[in-house]
């Protein structure tokens, strides 16, 4: 009895372990990209390869631009400037953004290799890309009229083809898919009202609102579905929407709150940030009609809380930024699903049968040295600790610094 007796502890906690081990694993691994003590960061944009661009602001500095490819980080270069800051990638790896010249102006890049090719070098003004299909054409805007601009679509061998507007002043594309169709969002005739547009064969149209007054689209895919945000009828607020087949659907947000979407996939899958207070975001994930806090989906013991999700590729994979509770730094992330990389989980009873046997044996333990950061984190140079800091969501439609343009007199496009 007494011998038993000296076995119960460890029956008992062998079966404590069932429940644990019943537990569902988390749906998505976590890549660090890119941490640190960064006032704000943001991942932008992600190519089936996994290849990943975004960016970080530290006050007093400006916006830096970054590639994370082949399990590597490097910072993208500039024109001359401080300021680089970068939206999206194809599966040729080619970055566009923009980035300043030594003269303070922001112009439309393109990042290809080892290579920065200035999009507007006539520009007298800041301009800028913000999406690129599979083809190299690019998406943006351009100075147009003192202080307003219009979307625009950059082709190779340095074409500019402005899209023009709904009938107002100003304009800006934000994405564009391999067929050539371009979404953003444009002003309508009258007071200021920007509306989202999808632009094909050498027009564009309206989309509408979910209610409200404006609306911005974001993403398309190649199935010519559009995702974007939307202002609801009354004061309702804002939310992320989905247009498919003539049909704008809202998407909803997390507790009745304002949500925006940033990116979508082939596969309809969307991804972007729903508010949930002032400074307080949370990474969002929209698919089969549901809406999922992507913080739900992430292992809980890995201290990271995901305040944006830029983009989403065709395997899933998530472009993400968030910022850990633990280590008070933030970052750019992927999210990786747990099906790319499966792991064999032992049986239960297996483990049980591991536990019992181990019922009698002397065990030394050897006491281990942790990095208090662990994994990549453990390579930062920046001092750990301070205040826990939030992404800034996007204003409606516009990327980058795109403000007191000037008009340059570029005809209309031509399809």
């Amino acid at each position: 009895m007494r011998q038993a007796a000296r076995f119960l502890p460890t029956l008992v906690l062998c079966a404590a372990c069932l429940p644990a081990l019943a537990a569902p694993a988390p749906r998505y691994s976590i890549t660090t990209i890119l941490a640190g003590q960064f006032d704000y960061v943001e991942a932008t944009g992600i190519n089936n390869r996994g290849d990943v661009v975004g960016g970080t602001y530290v006050t007093g500095q400006e916006w830096r631009g970054y590639l994370f490819a082949d399990g590597r980080t490097t910072q993208l270069g500039s024109l001359g400037g401080q300021y680089t800051r970068v939206q999206a990638i194809n599966e040729a790896r080619q970055i566009v953004g923009e980035s300043r010249t030594l003269d303070g102006i922001s112009h439309a890049v393109m990042f290809s290799g080892a290579t920065v090719t200035n999009l507007t070098p006539w520009a007298l003004r800041d301009s800028a890309a913000s999406a690129i299909n599979n083809a190299g054409t690019a998406v943006g805007a351009i100075p147009c009229d003192c202080l307003e601009f219009h979307a625009t679509r950059f082709t190779r061998g340095g074409g500019v083809s402005d899209l023009g507007t709904l009938g107002g002043k100003s304009s800006n594309a934000d994405g564009i898919n391999n067929a050539g169709q371009i979404v953003g969002w444009a002003a309508l005739a009258g007071p200021y009202t920007p509306r989202a547009f999808l632009y094909e064969k050498g027009k564009m149209r309206d989309l509408g609102t979910l209610g409200g007054e404006w609306s911005s689209a974001s993403a398309i895919n190649e199935a010519g579905h559009v995702a974007g945000s939307s202002a609801l009828g009354g004061q309702a607020g804002d939310h992320a929407f989905l247009y498919v087949n003539g049909v704008m659907s809202d998407l909803g947000a997390l507790s009745g709150m304002d949500s925006a979407a940033r990116g979508m996939n082939n596969a309809g899958q969307v991804v972007g940030l729903s508010y949930q207070g002032w400074d307080i975001n949370e990474a969002v994930l929209w698919e089969g009609g549901a809406l999922f806090n992507l913080n739900s989906l992430i292992d809980p013991a890995s201290g990271w809380h995901l305040t944006d999700a830029g983009a989403i590729n065709d395997l899933g994979q998530i472009a993400a930024s968030g910022c850990h509770q633990g280590l008070g730094i933030c970052g750019m992330l992927r999210l990786d699903p747990a099906s790319m990389a499966p792991v064999p989980e032992p049986s239960t009873w297996a483990m049980l049968l591991a536990g019992l046997a181990l019922v009698g044996v002397r065990i030394r333990r050897r006491k281990v040295r942790h990095s208090r950061a662990g994994g990549c984190l453990k390579t930062l140079k920046s001092p750990l600790g301070g205040r826990l800091l939030s992404v800034i969501p996007a204003q409606a439609g516009i990327q980058g610094t795109v403000a007191q343009l000037r008009c340059l007199g570029f005809p209309p496009a031509r399809e």
